[in-house]
Protein backbone atom coordinates (compact mmCIF):
# COMPACT_ATOMS: atom_id res chain seq x y z
CA UNK A 1 0.00 0.00 0.00
CA UNK A 2 1.76 3.29 -0.97
CA UNK A 3 0.49 6.52 0.49
CA UNK A 4 -2.34 6.62 3.13
CA UNK A 5 -3.93 9.94 4.44
CA UNK A 6 -6.86 10.52 6.62
CA UNK A 7 -10.44 11.20 4.95
CA UNK A 8 -11.66 14.08 7.07
CA UNK A 9 -14.89 13.79 4.85
CA UNK A 10 -15.41 10.39 5.82
CA UNK A 11 -16.46 11.57 9.65
CA UNK A 12 -19.47 12.14 10.64
CA UNK A 13 -18.59 15.91 11.33
CA UNK A 14 -18.54 16.38 7.59
CA UNK A 15 -21.89 17.74 7.74
CA UNK A 16 -20.29 20.52 9.35
CA UNK A 17 -16.74 21.17 8.26
CA UNK A 18 -17.33 24.65 7.31
CA UNK A 19 -17.13 25.55 11.05
CA UNK A 20 -14.46 28.33 11.54
CA UNK A 21 -11.52 27.29 12.79
CA UNK A 22 -11.42 30.73 14.32
CA UNK A 23 -13.76 29.17 17.01
CA UNK A 24 -10.97 26.63 18.29
CA UNK A 25 -7.58 28.12 18.86
CA UNK A 26 -4.50 25.76 18.37
CA UNK A 27 -3.91 23.41 20.75
CA UNK A 28 -1.22 24.10 22.99
CA UNK A 29 -1.49 20.16 23.36
CA UNK A 30 -1.18 19.14 20.08
CA UNK A 31 1.98 21.40 18.66
CA UNK A 32 4.13 18.74 16.48
CA UNK A 33 7.51 20.08 15.73
CA UNK A 34 9.36 17.24 14.65
CA UNK A 35 9.52 14.61 11.65
CA UNK A 36 8.24 11.60 13.01
CA UNK A 37 8.70 8.61 10.58
CA UNK A 38 7.85 5.56 12.24
CA UNK A 39 4.95 3.75 10.78
CA UNK A 40 4.80 1.58 13.25
CA UNK A 41 3.75 3.96 15.77
CA UNK A 42 1.47 5.66 13.05
CA UNK A 43 0.06 3.02 11.41
CA UNK A 44 -2.57 1.79 14.62
CA UNK A 45 -4.03 5.38 14.88
CA UNK A 46 -4.27 5.39 10.79
CA UNK A 47 -5.88 1.80 10.48
CA UNK A 48 -8.33 3.06 13.28
CA UNK A 49 -9.12 6.15 11.63
CA UNK A 50 -9.96 4.67 8.15
CA UNK A 51 -12.22 1.58 9.36
CA UNK A 52 -14.38 4.22 11.56
CA UNK A 53 -15.23 6.34 8.10
CA UNK A 54 -17.35 3.58 7.83
CA UNK A 55 -18.98 2.77 10.33
CA UNK A 56 -22.52 1.83 10.27
CA UNK A 57 -24.77 3.39 13.17
CA UNK A 58 -27.69 1.28 12.33
CA UNK A 59 -25.55 -2.00 12.88
CA UNK A 60 -24.59 -1.01 17.08
CA UNK A 61 -23.07 -4.18 17.76
CA UNK A 62 -20.10 -3.15 15.64
CA UNK A 63 -20.14 0.14 16.75
CA UNK A 64 -19.69 -0.71 20.43
CA UNK A 65 -16.46 -3.07 18.98
CA UNK A 66 -15.22 0.26 17.36
CA UNK A 67 -15.46 2.09 20.69
CA UNK A 68 -13.72 -0.59 22.91
CA UNK A 69 -11.08 -0.43 20.41
CA UNK A 70 -10.38 3.08 20.03
CA UNK A 71 -10.74 3.20 24.17
CA UNK A 72 -7.51 0.60 24.10
CA UNK A 73 -5.77 2.05 21.43
CA UNK A 74 -5.87 5.83 23.13
CA UNK A 75 -4.84 4.34 26.55
CA UNK A 76 -1.71 2.25 24.45
CA UNK A 77 -0.53 5.83 23.20
CA UNK A 78 -1.43 7.42 26.45
CA UNK A 79 0.83 4.85 28.02
CA UNK A 80 3.56 3.89 25.82
CA UNK A 81 6.73 6.01 24.60
CA UNK A 82 6.52 7.51 21.82
CA UNK A 83 9.10 6.08 18.66
CA UNK A 84 11.52 8.48 18.47
CA UNK A 85 10.76 11.61 16.64
CA UNK A 86 6.78 11.00 17.43
CA UNK A 87 7.18 12.84 20.75
CA UNK A 88 5.53 15.73 20.25
CA UNK A 89 2.80 14.48 17.99
CA UNK A 90 2.04 11.78 20.53
CA UNK A 91 -0.49 14.37 22.32
CA UNK A 92 -2.29 14.84 18.84
CA UNK A 93 -2.44 11.71 18.09
CA UNK A 94 -4.47 11.33 21.34
CA UNK A 95 -7.00 14.15 20.70
CA UNK A 96 -7.35 12.76 17.53
CA UNK A 97 -8.50 9.44 18.87
CA UNK A 98 -10.57 11.63 21.75
CA UNK A 99 -12.19 13.52 19.47
CA UNK A 100 -13.04 10.09 17.03
CA UNK A 101 -14.72 8.80 20.23
CA UNK A 102 -16.97 12.23 20.67
CA UNK A 103 -18.19 11.22 17.84
CA UNK A 104 -19.66 7.76 18.59
CA UNK A 105 -20.98 9.93 21.85
CA UNK A 106 -22.46 12.23 19.84
CA UNK A 107 -23.87 10.36 17.52
CA UNK A 108 -25.49 7.37 19.73
CA UNK A 109 -26.57 9.63 22.90
CA UNK A 110 -28.18 11.87 19.91
CA UNK A 111 -30.71 8.32 19.00
CA UNK A 112 -31.25 7.62 22.67
CA UNK A 113 -31.36 11.19 24.84
CA UNK A 114 -33.40 13.35 22.16
CA UNK A 115 -34.27 15.81 24.89
CA UNK A 116 -31.16 16.69 24.66
CA UNK A 117 -30.09 16.52 21.01
CA UNK A 118 -28.85 19.97 20.61
CA UNK A 119 -26.07 19.66 22.91
CA UNK A 120 -25.00 16.55 20.64
CA UNK A 121 -25.06 18.57 17.61
CA UNK A 122 -23.35 21.64 19.50
CA UNK A 123 -20.60 18.81 20.21
CA UNK A 124 -20.04 17.95 16.46
CA UNK A 125 -20.39 21.33 15.19
CA UNK A 126 -17.44 22.16 18.08
CA UNK A 127 -15.64 19.02 17.18
CA UNK A 128 -15.73 19.62 13.79
CA UNK A 129 -13.04 22.51 13.54
CA UNK A 130 -10.91 20.50 16.15
CA UNK A 131 -11.09 17.64 14.47
CA UNK A 132 -9.92 19.56 11.30
CA UNK A 133 -6.90 21.36 13.14
CA UNK A 134 -5.43 18.06 14.32
CA UNK A 135 -6.46 15.92 11.80
CA UNK A 136 -3.73 18.20 9.49
CA UNK A 137 -1.02 17.54 11.99
CA UNK A 138 -1.78 13.88 11.62
CA UNK A 139 -1.95 14.09 7.98
CA UNK A 140 1.35 16.23 7.29
CA UNK A 141 2.75 13.10 9.00
CA UNK A 142 1.41 10.69 7.33
CA UNK A 143 1.00 11.53 3.68
CA UNK A 144 4.91 11.05 3.05
CA UNK A 145 4.57 7.29 4.49
CA UNK A 146 4.37 4.56 3.03
CA UNK A 147 2.80 1.74 5.05
CA UNK A 148 2.94 -2.23 4.26
CA UNK A 149 -0.78 -3.44 3.19
CA UNK A 150 -1.06 -5.26 6.50
CA UNK A 151 -1.15 -2.47 8.86
CA UNK A 152 -0.59 -3.07 12.90
CA UNK A 153 -3.44 -2.20 15.04
CA UNK A 154 -2.00 -2.54 18.36
CA UNK A 155 1.11 -0.46 19.37
CA UNK A 156 4.32 -2.50 20.43
CA UNK A 157 6.13 -2.52 23.45
CA UNK A 158 5.84 -1.97 27.45
CA UNK A 159 4.13 0.25 28.97
CA UNK A 160 6.59 3.06 31.61
CA UNK A 161 5.70 2.71 35.16
CA UNK A 162 3.53 5.55 36.39
CA UNK A 163 5.92 8.04 38.31
CA UNK A 164 4.82 11.10 40.53
CA UNK A 165 3.65 13.71 38.89
CA UNK A 166 5.06 17.23 38.70
CA UNK A 167 2.90 19.27 41.53
CA UNK A 168 1.53 21.88 40.07
CA UNK A 169 1.65 25.20 42.35
CA UNK A 170 0.64 28.28 40.00
CA UNK A 171 -2.67 29.59 41.73
CA UNK A 172 -3.86 31.11 38.35
CA UNK A 173 -3.47 28.02 36.28
CA UNK A 174 -5.07 25.77 39.37
CA UNK A 175 -8.08 28.33 39.28
CA UNK A 176 -8.31 27.77 35.31
CA UNK A 177 -8.62 23.97 35.60
CA UNK A 178 -10.65 24.27 39.28
CA UNK A 179 -14.13 24.29 37.13
CA UNK A 180 -13.46 20.37 35.92
CA UNK A 181 -14.16 19.04 39.23
CA UNK A 182 -17.68 20.95 39.53
CA UNK A 183 -18.46 20.35 36.15
CA UNK A 184 -17.97 16.52 36.17
CA UNK A 185 -19.71 16.39 39.61
CA UNK A 186 -22.49 18.06 38.15
CA UNK A 187 -23.49 14.91 35.26
CA UNK A 188 -26.84 13.76 35.26
CA UNK A 189 -27.61 10.85 33.08
CA UNK A 190 -26.04 10.70 29.72
CA UNK A 191 -25.50 14.37 28.68
CA UNK A 192 -21.84 15.02 29.28
CA UNK A 193 -21.46 17.81 26.41
CA UNK A 194 -20.20 20.30 28.76
CA UNK A 195 -17.45 17.92 29.77
CA UNK A 196 -16.22 17.17 26.55
CA UNK A 197 -16.26 21.18 25.66
CA UNK A 198 -14.52 21.49 29.10
CA UNK A 199 -11.84 19.14 28.03
CA UNK A 200 -11.49 21.10 24.39
CA UNK A 201 -10.90 24.05 26.99
CA UNK A 202 -8.03 22.32 28.86
CA UNK A 203 -6.11 21.09 25.68
CA UNK A 204 -5.94 24.23 24.37
CA UNK A 205 -4.13 26.30 27.93
CA UNK A 206 -0.55 26.37 27.27
CA UNK A 207 0.26 25.06 30.99
CA UNK A 208 2.35 27.34 33.52
CA UNK A 209 6.12 25.63 34.06
CA UNK A 210 5.32 22.96 36.47
CA UNK A 211 1.50 22.49 35.63
CA UNK A 212 2.33 20.58 32.38
CA UNK A 213 1.30 16.92 34.69
CA UNK A 214 -1.53 18.48 35.65
CA UNK A 215 -2.91 19.69 32.18
CA UNK A 216 -2.10 15.86 31.12
CA UNK A 217 -3.44 14.10 33.61
CA UNK A 218 -6.48 16.13 34.06
CA UNK A 219 -7.28 15.96 30.42
CA UNK A 220 -6.80 11.93 30.92
CA UNK A 221 -9.15 11.88 33.47
CA UNK A 222 -12.25 13.74 31.56
CA UNK A 223 -11.80 11.22 28.87
CA UNK A 224 -11.76 8.62 30.78
CA UNK A 225 -15.41 9.69 32.19
CA UNK A 226 -16.17 10.11 29.14
CA UNK A 227 -15.22 6.23 28.47
CA UNK A 228 -17.48 5.41 31.34
CA UNK A 229 -20.60 7.72 29.97
CA UNK A 230 -20.08 6.47 26.39
CA UNK A 231 -20.03 3.19 27.10
CA UNK A 232 -23.01 3.42 29.44
CA UNK A 233 -24.97 5.14 26.63
CA UNK A 234 -23.81 2.03 24.30
CA UNK A 235 -25.27 -0.33 27.08
CA UNK A 236 -28.30 1.22 26.82
CA UNK A 237 -29.00 1.54 23.14
CA UNK A 238 -27.33 -2.16 22.49
CA UNK A 239 -28.72 -3.81 25.21
CA UNK A 240 -27.99 -7.59 23.35
CA UNK A 241 -24.13 -6.40 23.98
CA UNK A 242 -24.69 -4.85 27.43
CA UNK A 243 -22.64 -7.42 29.40
CA UNK A 244 -19.91 -6.64 27.08
CA UNK A 245 -19.80 -3.26 27.83
CA UNK A 246 -20.09 -3.70 31.40
CA UNK A 247 -17.20 -5.60 31.77
CA UNK A 248 -15.05 -3.65 29.68
CA UNK A 249 -15.66 -0.91 31.89
CA UNK A 250 -15.01 -2.70 35.38
CA UNK A 251 -11.89 -4.55 33.69
CA UNK A 252 -10.30 -1.91 31.85
CA UNK A 253 -11.48 1.58 32.09
CA UNK A 254 -12.47 1.52 36.41
CA UNK A 255 -9.16 0.58 37.18
CA UNK A 256 -7.65 3.31 34.90
CA UNK A 257 -9.99 6.14 36.77
CA UNK A 258 -8.93 4.91 40.25
CA UNK A 259 -4.93 5.43 38.97
CA UNK A 260 -5.74 8.27 37.13
CA UNK A 261 -7.64 9.86 40.08
CA UNK A 262 -4.43 9.36 42.42
CA UNK A 263 -2.33 11.22 39.92
CA UNK A 264 -4.85 14.02 39.63
CA UNK A 265 -4.69 14.78 43.02
CA UNK A 266 -1.13 14.50 43.22
CA UNK A 267 0.04 16.73 40.55
CA UNK A 268 -2.54 19.29 41.63
CA UNK A 269 -2.98 18.77 45.54
CA UNK A 270 -5.46 22.07 45.59
CA UNK A 271 -8.64 20.00 44.55
CA UNK A 272 -10.21 19.06 48.36
CA UNK A 273 -11.97 16.19 46.64
CA UNK A 274 -11.44 13.72 43.31
CA UNK A 275 -13.18 15.50 40.04
CA UNK A 276 -15.30 12.59 39.92
CA UNK A 277 -18.33 10.86 41.82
Amino acid sequence: MSLHKLVTASLVFAMVLTASLAASPASAQSSATETCTSTDYLAPVLALSNSLGTLDYTKLDTVGSALTSLITLRNEYEDLPPAAGCESLKPALIQFLALREDVIFAQVASKADAANIADYKDITTTGAARFQAVGKLVNDAVAPLTFPDKMPTALAGTAVPTSAPEVCTDTAFIAELAPAQSTIGAIKGMNIAAVIKLRYQFEDLQAASGCGDAQTVLIQLITNVEDIVTLGVMSTADAANAAAYTKFTSSVVAPRTATLQKLYLAAFPAAKATPTK
